[in-house]
């Protein structure tokens, strides 16, 4: 009895590892505040550089490297990781569930964020600047531009659009776990789940149902043991 903790944990530890919906949704709309801010900075060094006919505080080349990273900025860095953190805030709490359905995919969706955007960022510093053909990718100036950073920048898309993809699939998992049929505890279960008590039941073949309740069963909900598959508790 004595070597159970309840509460979250304390110091950065809470947000290195946590699984609570809430919290992931705090640094989802940290994050997305964050990334607001910079953006709306590349958009006034934009609109300063327009404010009079000719060249003004910029050169043409930066110019274009401040259009192309406010759009990557404001779409991949603020719209999208603000919506997949309203939804990690509010859904769970609409519909009933204890959290999400993957909640540890749900940690790991976030924290590919900030690398992915330290990469976005560094493409700024190396050999050329970073990419200036716009934040669209259209071709032929995409495919004619030959910056060592596009290669960096590419993938630092990938990531964060990555992330808000898991976050996406998240969202709809625990949507569709909540309308999933619950199966009884029987011997030929291959999953059995007690989402209401937030107890696992878990059963393999003829191995029997075994039960087990754990700090860490919040939101090991059906479609998390699908992907874990058939384990024995």
């Amino acid at each position: 009895m004595g070597d159970h903790h309840h509460g979250p944990a304390k110091g950065i530890t809470r947000w290195l590892f946590t699984t609570n919906h809430k919290d992931i949704g705090t640094m989802y709309l940290w994050f997305s505040f964050a990334m607001f801010i910079l953006g709306g900075t590349f958009a006034m060094i934009i609109r300063a550089e327009l404010f009079q006919p000719g060249m003004q505080l910029v050169e043409p080349g930066f110019f274009n490297q401040m259009t192309t990273l406010h759009g990557l900025v404001m779409v991949f860095g603020a719209i999208m990781p603000s919506f997949v953190g309203l939804a990690n805030w509010l859904i769970p709490m609409m519909i009933g569930a204890p959290d999400m359905a993957l909640p540890r995919m749900n940690n790991w969706s976030f924290w590919i964020l900030p690398p992915g955007f330290l990469m976005l960022a560094s493409t700024l510093f190396m050999e050329g600047g970073a990419p200036a053909f716009g934040w669209t990718f259209y071709a032929p100036l995409s495919t004619t531009y030959a910056a060592p950073s596009v290669t960096f920048f590419i993938f630092a898309i990938h990531v964060l659009g990555a992330s808000s993809i898991m976050g996406s699939i998240n969202i709809i998992a625990t949507v569709m776990n909540m309308r999933a049929p619950r199966y009884d505890l029987h011997e030929d279960a291959a999953f059995c789940v007690d989402v209401v008590n937030h107890g696992v039941s878990a059963c393999c073949g003829n191995a029997g149902a075994r039960r087990r309740r754990d700090h860490d069963a919040d939101g090991y909900t059906f479609w998390y043991q699908l992907l874990l598959g058939c384990r024995r508790w």
